[in-house]
């Protein structure tokens, strides 16, 4: 929820300077943006949700994540792309979303 309510004040900076906004998350910081802002468009855009253990290994339970989170990764980044044919933004911006990067916009 931390990198949602960061964007907060920059969605507000740029619904003041009359940009137009469009919000892609998912989850608690889908529902929590849905209401905060709840006259912008909202795309559900699924993530990755990392585990961590009780107990056990960090490092191998990391280990075992990984190939899932790369396709994870892979995966976002073309959701993305066809967001970006679909929409043809200006500029894209992301809070720690690893396949959310372009250099179309």
């Amino acid at each position: 929820m931390g990198h949602a309510t960061r964007c907060v004040p920059i969605i507000r900076q740029l619904l003041k300077e009359n940009c137009e906004v469009i919000i892609a998350a998912d989850g608690r910081p889908y529902e929590f943006l849905k209401e905060y802002f709840p006259q912008l468009e909202l795309i559900r855009l699924p993530g990755f949700r990392v585990t961590y253990p009780s107990g056990s290994s960090m490092m191998l339970k990391m280990v075992f994540q990984a190939p899932w989170l790369l396709f994870n990764i892979y995966r976002e980044h073309r959701r993305l792309n066809q967001v970006i044919k679909d929409i043809r933004p200006d500029a894209v911006i992301s809070d720690n979303r690893f396949g959310l990067w372009t250099k179309r916009a």
